[in-house]
């Protein structure tokens, strides 16, 4: 099921569609966004094919998955299995750049990083961001 209301206050898109070879042996971006989510944004699904990393650069966004909840305010990184049902939402919205990303290695990534990290962090070279 995929719920999201309201709709997007501002969005830049971009998809990229990656060789067979990316694919089938490498982690790879599916598609990029700057996006500023309106208060209320609302989405839940139960699989979306790839993990997400966002980036969040106002505001504040609540996510729940694989039974957790977590907070991720500006300055913090957020990262989720997107394969597991998993929900974000604000009641005040939020500006985030994110990434879906994918391939044979992208579940390694998604593990070391939550591992070391967390679903949630802040990084050292978040002025460069």
């Amino acid at each position: 099921m995929t719920k999201a209301m309201p709709f997007l206050q501002k969005a830049i898109l971009l998809s990229y569609d990656p060789r067979p070879l990316s694919r089938e042996y490498l982690l790879h971006v599916l598609c990029v966004g700057d996006f500023c989510y309106a208060p209320g944004y609302d989405l839940q699904r139960n699989s979306f094919d790839s993990f997400l990393m966002e980036v969040i650069l106002e505001g504040s966004v609540q996510i729940e998955t694989e039974g957790e909840h977590f907070t991720a305010r500006a300055g913090q990184v957020a990262i989720m299995d997107c394969n597991k049902p998993h929900r974000y939402f604000s009641d005040a919205g939020w500006h985030a750049l994110w990434a879906h990303f994918d391939g044979a290695a992208a579940k390694g990534y998604f593990s070391l990083i939550t591992r070391q990290n967390g679903r949630v962090f802040t990084t050292h070279r978040q002025r460069e961001v």
